[in-house]
């Protein structure tokens, strides 16, 4: 996909003093399409990001040169602590809004989206940009029709490919899963084999992961509801299981980095993949097994 962030860094970067990073950016829309909530509560325009490690939510603030980290909070569901990062106050929404117009992949991303920026009127704006010299007052009517444009979601082009960019990265610190997994083998000389996978699951967005997979070239969707039909309203899943397919998600991740904890798992995968090419730790029954058995099971512990 293509984005287009020059509004944003010609504006923010007056305001921040910072050199924005396409690649940065790229990465921080797709983790925000799938870890990010678009709040309207009272008239008031929220944007919240909770993680249970706060650093990348340190290193988003960094980059943007906005927003606030704050906890540890507690879960009322299962005591596990989160932090947060948010961005509430209209300045920073305003700016916000120009680096996501029309730059966000998922239509239900796009939906929430539109209606949290059409809280953002004329009368905001003004107030925000009455002493700030980083956005000139003839600029204002621009800016506002921008900011209400409709029909404004991103149409999936197929010239355009998530292998370039690292918005996909990004959706993958959100939403991807690697896993490694024992389970009974067809063939009959072993009782138990490894299942390496790479997956990437999403409700209502099909056309998405049909994207994905068509520009990685690998891998194949499933449901995750028995006897669906996979369409567009149904919970589809991409995925990537075989050895040989699996170092094409293994190249991309490399050249656009994970930045969240979902690296460690990334690395952890990768490193007993590459003990899969031992023939021992392939033998089921063998000390290098069970080894692997038991490290796979940590794949995700943090």
């Amino acid at each position: 996909m293509k984005f287009n962030f020059s509004l944003f860094k010609n504006k923010a970067s007056l305001r921040y003093f910072k050199q924005y990073d396409d690649c940065f950016l790229s990465w921080f829309v797709g983790f925000s399409e799938g870890d990010a909530s678009f709040i309207l509560s009272k008239k008031r325009n929220f944007f919240m990001i909770n993680q249970k490690d706060p650093k990348v939510l340190f290193l988003i603030k960094e980059k943007l040169g906005f927003g606030r980290v704050k906890g540890p909070y507690t879960n009322k569901s299962d005591s596990n602590s989160y932090f947060r990062y948010i961005i509430s106050d209209k300045e920073s929404c305003y700016f916000l809004s120009l680096l996501f117009k029309q730059n966000l992949v998922l239509n239900k991303t796009n939906k929430r989206f539109n209606l949290w920026e059409s809280n953002l009127k004329d009368d905001n704006l003004l107030a925000i940009i009455e002493d700030n010299e980083y956005i000139k007052t003839n600029e204002l009517l621009e800016i506002n029709k921008l900011l209400k444009t409709q029909n404004s979601f991103k149409t999936l082009k197929t010239d355009e490919s998530f292998q370039d960019n690292s918005w996909l990265s990004g959706f993958i610190d959100a939403e991807g899963c690697f896993s490694i997994t024992s389970v009974k083998s067809k063939d009959r000389l072993a009782e138990k084999r490894f299942r390496v996978k790479f997956s990437l699951g999403q409700s209502e967005e099909k056309n998405v992961l049909l994207k994905i997979k068509e520009d990685l070239k690998v891998g194949y969707l499933e449901s995750s509801i028995k006897n669906s039909t996979k369409d567009s309203s149904g919970h589809s899943i991409y995925v990537i299981s075989s050895l040989s397919s699996i170092k094409v998600i293994i190249n991309y991740l490399n050249k656009y980095n994970l930045k969240s904890n979902k690296n460690i798992s990334f690395v952890r995968w990768c490193k007993l993949i590459i003990r899969l090419t031992d023939g021992e730790s392939r033998q089921f029954g063998t000390r290098a097994y069970s080894r692997m058995e038991r490290l796979a099971k940590e794949i995700n512990v943090f």
